[in-house]
């Protein structure tokens, strides 16, 4: 006999472990209300798998049914509204496995959101202005883009830069954001920031990631070199002037100066990654069998979720902040 794939066991055992939950006293006087919520959710559009997921989640962290209910209630509002599923999971995972309570977990992930809403219009807006078709915009990029706002990205900043960049396509967007957050974490001002990265977009320098230049400004920025030199710099690499290495060199950096860059988020959401280059630490994977979610740096504050391991293997979600408090 052939041996069983592994996916096929761990779908079948996922299936037994849903009935379990569903049969067992934790859910016995709210499983009115818990089944509700799942009908409603399928009906919405949100994937069994999801749903399924979720509901394990709360035989796990035996969770009251008011309380599975509520998070259900978050999946099947963001497929309505179309907006990415799985990363809310995600998060939900990092707080239980925290011991954060629900109702501050339903809380943030809620923000988490309304962060894609926010940032789906002022996207849609932009491409509907650069005559892009909305359809180009990714659930990545849309959850990638919703991440700086947890690395020091404000949603003013973010309004202000969709409405004057230079039409370009998404994944160069993306890419520019994440580098124009590892500035802000480095402490370049915000108007060389702003000088470089638009140069960089009308120059096509963010079809690619940009985290060895992040680095490079990182590093000037800790050896106290002068924002107008960093941006002169900068500039020099982006117009081809001069190469990275060139550069580095001519800002009197060497490369054990490049080792303490900050962390963004991979061009492939695959974790934390140093803006040195290399890939640094990676959230851990967790169990169930849905897609991999989107990776990110993590976020500041308490004990806040951040690069913890998505289920289905996903790397790890940005931390928010919001969830360091309020313990179960």
């Amino acid at each position: 006999m052939r041996r069983l794939s592994s996916q096929f066991i761990r779908t079948w055992a996922l299936v037994f472990l849903v009935l379990a939950v569903m049969s067992s006293p934790l859910f016995a006087q709210g499983n009115q209300a818990v089944d509700i919520a799942v009908q409603r959710a399928k009906e919405a559009g949100v994937p069994e798998k999801e749903i399924n997921y979720v509901l394990v989640l709360g035989y796990n962290h035996h969770l009251r049914s008011e309380e599975v209910t509520a998070l259900i209630r978050i999946t099947r509002e963001a497929r309505a509204e179309n907006l990415p599923v799985h990363p809310l999971i995600s998060k939900m995972e990092e707080g239980l496995a925290k011991g954060v309570k629900v109702q501050v977990i339903e809380q943030v992930v809620r923000q988490e959101l309304k962060q894609y809403s926010f940032v789906r219009t002022l996207a849609y807006r932009a491409m509907d202005r650069w005559e892009v078709p909305v359809k180009g915009l990714k659930n990545s990029d849309l959850v990638r883009l919703a991440k700086t706002l947890s690395m020091g990205i404000s949603e003013q900043e973010m309004k202000g830069f969709f409405e004057e960049a230079p039409p370009t396509s998404m994944k160069a967007f993306v890419n520019a954001f994440e580098f124009m957050a590892a500035m802000k974490q480095a402490g370049l001002s915000s108007e060389a920031t702003k000088a470089v990265v638009f140069a960089g977009l009308e120059k096509g320098y963010f079809s690619k990631s940009g985290l060895n230049l992040a680095s490079t400004i990182s590093a000037a920025k800790r050896g106290n070199i002068a924002d107008h030199e960093i941006e002169t710099a900068a500039l020099g690499v982006i117009l081809g002037n001069r190469s990275i290495q060139e550069t580095q060199k001519a800002l009197g950096l060497e490369p054990k100066d490049l080792g303490r860059a900050p962390h963004v988020i991979s061009p492939h959401g695959e974790g934390a990654v140093s803006t040195e280059g290399g890939k640094g630490e990676r959230g851990g994977a967790g169990p169930g069998s849905g897609e991999g979610g989107e990776g990110g740096a993590g976020g500041h504050g308490g004990d806040a979720p951040s690069g913890g391991g998505g289920h289905g293997g996903g790397a790890g979600s940005a931390g928010g902040g919001g969830m360091g408090v309020g313990h179960r």
